[in-house]
């Protein structure tokens, strides 16, 4: 069933409720003589196509004029009706077309560019006001900005670390917009606008639908404030301290904006997205947590960085101060043990000197305590022990075989001599090779040991080895 056109023939008609109805087609253009309307509802029909230009007086009243303008609709296309005052869609839900100046999705974006450009201003006034005594340490922008947030990376010098800050602010800034642009109500597909407004059949006003109460707004209000007004205010604080800061100061600029464009952003999106989108207190709390979660993408991010590679956040954080790691090997006298200079121990040493006994005698000067040198001596001490008593077995089993075997004179020559004195040379002689091989052995061992030892304490102690090598090598 179509709308008769023959209404249009009533001049004097003010009202026409056609709501709730089958009605199929197009309404007839002879609506456009109708001058005398102030109420015209066509929701919940089969309408399609264009609705004609209808004048309808008194539409600062939202349910004047109304059809199924809105979507999801029952139709591939819905009813595309410029002049009406609310639309509605198949859900039999309704929302008005026009929407505060201070409410549309074109303001969203200038209430963030406004907050930019006060964030500009505070941070171009304090250039310009700030004294030459005025100086701010590197260290206190690094804690306004977060030691826990990825923004961090940018104060340093790593370009890996640089870009991945740079991928983690873009996808913040692009959750961001989607979240805003899906707040623009359009009366299409890519909107997602929930309608709450209900247009009962047998009345003629619509009512608002929304089950959110004064106390959950601003619960919700003071649980986002929570979370994004200390970056506000560390972002502003930081547009004052910048400017003052000698070194890195355009790493510091980058990150601060970043920092306060995040935080501004999604004081504007929560504001818009929520407008738009919740209904219910279940709605308020799950666009909470969406944005909480943009919003935490940052240091999420910086954590798992930090838990999967935490040498390379580790050289990220030593370039903030303008301190590469510099980690340093100083060989010993010999060439084979080595001792890192690090920033926690400082090795001063002197070159040794022989007394006259011929034993070798250092002078160090140590930084660490007593107890890490008592640590490094330990390995020194027991390998002394251990050679003293490797020597005084060998002593012992040479003077047995002395006894056993007395050598002959050292005119004699070798056929002159029993076979017996030649088995004892010889048993010396393997003997010897054997203690020496071992001694060898031991003393590499020893260098090795001190080596590893010595790379946390003194280079003068590692010569230890060296000197017990030199007393052992004389006593053979």
């Amino acid at each position: 069933m179509t709308i008769p056109a023959n209404i249009g023939e009533l001049p004097n008609l003010t009202s026409l409720k056609l709501d709730h109805n089958s009605l199929s087609g197009t309404l007839p253009a002879s609506f456009q003589d109708l001058q005398k309307l102030v109420l015209l509802q066509l929701q919940s029909n089969r309408l399609i196509g264009t609705i004609v230009n209808v004048t309808v007086h008194g539409k600062e009243n939202n349910s004047s004029f109304i059809s199924d303008c809105g979507v999801p609709s029952k139709f591939l296309e819905p009813v595309f009706c410029e002049a009406c005052t609310m639309c509605c869609n198949t859900n039999e839900e309704c929302h008005v077309r026009d929407l505060p100046v201070f409410q549309r999705y074109e303001w969203a974006w200038g209430y963030f560019f406004i907050l930019l450009l006060g964030w500009l201003l505070l941070f171009g006034a304090s250039s310009v006001l700030r004294r030459a005594e005025d100086v701010t340490e590197i260290e206190e922008v690094i804690r306004r900005t977060g030691t826990k947030s990825v923004y961090v990376i940018i104060l340093g010098t790593n370009r890996i670390g640089w870009a991945l800050a740079a991928a983690i602010v873009i996808v913040q800034h692009l959750l961001l917009f989607i979240l805003l642009k899906a707040s623009k109500l359009d009366f299409t597909d890519s909107s997602a606008w929930v309608y709450n407004w209900t247009c009962p059949v047998d009345v003629k006003k619509c009512d608002i639908d929304s089950t959110i109460g004064l106390v959950s707004w601003v619960l919700f209000y003071v649980t986002m404030l929570t979370r994004l007004l200390p970056d506000i205010l560390s972002a502003c604080r930081l547009a004052y301290l910048v400017p003052r800061v000698q070194t890195k100061k355009k790493n510091a600029f980058v990150s601060s904006l970043v920092l306060y464009s995040v935080s501004s952003l999604s004081v504007v999106v929560t504001i818009f997205f929520n407008y738009a989108t919740a209904r219910t207190d279940a709605d308020l709390l799950l666009n909470a947590i969406a944005i909480y979660c943009v919003n935490e993408l940052d240091e999420a991010f910086f954590k798992l960085l930090n838990q999967s590679n935490p040498e390379f956040v580790d050289r990220i954080k030593d370039t903030m101060n303008g301190q590469e790691r510099n980690d340093q090997e100083a060989p010993s006298e010999d060439g084979a043990a080595n001792v890192t200079i690090t920033d926690q121990l400082t090795v001063t040493q002197e070159a040794p000197s022989e007394d006259g006994s011929g034993n070798v005698t250092e002078d160090s000067d140590l930084v660490d305590d007593a107890d890490t040198e008592q640590h490094l001596t330990e390995p020194a001490n027991e390998f002394t022990e251990n050679y003293e008593e490797a020597r005084i077995r060998a002593e012992r089993a040479l003077r047995m075989a002395e006894e056993m075997f007395p050598s002959g004179s050292n005119d004699e020559t070798p056929q002159d001599r029993n076979p017996d004195h030649i088995h004892l040379e010889m048993y010396k002689l393997e003997l010897r090779q054997m203690f020496k091989v071992q001694l060898d052995s031991a003393v590499q061992e020893m260098k090795n040991e001190m080596t590893l030892r010595n790379r946390h304490g003194n280079e003068a102690q590692t010569t230890t080895g060296d000197i017990e090598e030199g007393n052992v090598k004389k006593d053979v």
